[in-house]
């Protein structure tokens, strides 16, 4: 995966990096107007990439950093408070509008 982004949160007790990371969108040969974008998220959960699909790059990105923030969110960690962004529990990643309840305020 051809990195373009990435975003490293805290994982307690001792700090434990859990990188969440994005490549660079590609349109798959024989796909129109199909546009896929890996993601993956290394430190917890399995760190299996997987892949947003999106009518252009734009939408497949959006849609890889709603699932990162959904994956996170919806995490053992986040519920137990181990997961954190620089010190606070809203980890500032976008997620669908049905799970915004699990987004904290800052």
């Amino acid at each position: 995966m051809d990195v373009i982004a990435e975003r490293v949160f805290s994982l307690a007790p001792d700090d434990t990096a859990v990188a969440a990371r994005i490549g660079a969108p590609f349109a798959p040969e024989g796909r129109a107007m199909e546009t896929w974008c890996p993601y993956q998220i290394d430190g917890i959960g399995s760190g299996k990439l997987r892949y947003s699909v999106g009518i252009d790059g734009i939408q497949a990105i959006s849609l890889a950093l709603m699932r990162i923030g959904a994956e996170l969110y919806s995490s053992e960690e986040f519920k137990a408070g181990r997961l954190t962004f620089h010190g606070v529990r809203n980890l500032d990643m976008p997620v669908p509008e049905f799970l915004a309840d699990l987004v904290p305020s800052r």
